[in-house]
């Protein structure tokens, strides 16, 4: 396995939940790209969690919050932006970008959540039952992108809630199953 990850910086291994090995400053927050969309994903599971996975088949304008008005596509269900087929046409062709998506899922979240920002969601909903974090995310101003910063343990935490079946360190349910 080490020989696999030659070269990478900063790093760390979990095996049965468990830190096992870490290389690099593991805990240093740094700037991930194109890791954002399972962050983002698991703040939408928890909302959706807590309010039904009936909300995956609805409209996107159907969503509680002024967001819903102003979406880049109408006709979008949640589960199209869920998914990353959300551009036309809705719901048959994956794109790896989701264009004016981005930011429109941040400031939903935001709202959703009653929070200031995207960022603030994440700190409310799921950071508490990570067992701490470092993650940081906001709308990159320059190119519309929900960036995400977070360390190398702070990614191993999410997959643990992941492989887990949606329970956070403690055993928590922080994300329906059938969701993740």
């Amino acid at each position: 396995v080490l020989q696999a990850v030659n070269g990478i910086q900063h790093g760390v291994l979990i095996r049965n939940g468990f830190e096992i090995y870490s290389w690099g400053n593991a805990s240093q927050r740094l700037d991930w790209a194109s890791c954002n969309r399972t962050w983002v994903d698991k703040l939408w599971g928890r909302w959706i969690s807590a309010n039904g996975l009936a909300w995956l088949d609805r409209d996107a304008s159907e969503l509680p919050c002024a967001a819903a008005h102003d979406l880049p596509n109408p006709g979008a269900k949640v589960k199209h932006v869920l998914s990353y087929t959300s551009l036309p046409p809705i719901g048959e062709v994956w794109r790896y970008s989701s264009g004016d998506w981005w930011p429109w899922q941040a400031r939903e979240l935001s709202e959703l959540f009653e929070t200031a920002n995207v960022g603030a969601a994440w700190a409310m909903q799921l950071q508490p039952w990570l067992g701490g974090s470092t993650f940081q995310a906001g709308v990159n101003s320059e190119d519309g992108t929900l960036r995400v910063k977070a360390s190398c343990r702070d990614n191993a935490r999410l997959g643990a809630v992941i492989l887990n079946g949606g329970l956070g360190v403690h055993g928590q349910r922080l994300i329906d199953a059938a969701y993740v």
